[in-house]
C-alpha cells in the first residue's frame, strides 16, 4: 500500500511509495515524532537530499526510521 497517514498525536508520519524525490523541512519540526516512513520513495536523487536530510537530528523523540 502506498501513500500518506499520520497520526493524530503526531507520533507517526507515514509517506510510502509515491515517488517523493526531496525532502520537507516540516517534518522536522515535528518535535514528538517517533516514527518516520519515507520507504519506496525516491528521496535519494534530489541533488541536496544528504544536506537537508542531517536536520533528522531535530528530532529527539524519533525511534524508528524506515527508508528502505
Amino acid at each position: 500500500m502506498s501513500g500518506t497517514s499520520s497520526t493524530r498525536s503526531g507520533r507517526e508520519l507515514t509517506i510510502t511509495g509515491i515517488g517523493l524525490r526531496r525532502v520537507d523541512g516540516r517534518w522536522f519540526g515535528l518535535k514528538s515524532l517517533r516514527l518516520l516512513n519515507l520507504r519506496d520513495n525516491l528521496l535519494g536523487e534530489a541533488p541536496d537530499f544528504s544536506t537537508k536530510f542531517l536536520n533528522i537530528v531535530r528530532l529527539q523523540n524519533l525511534q524508528m526510521l524506515i527508508l528502505a
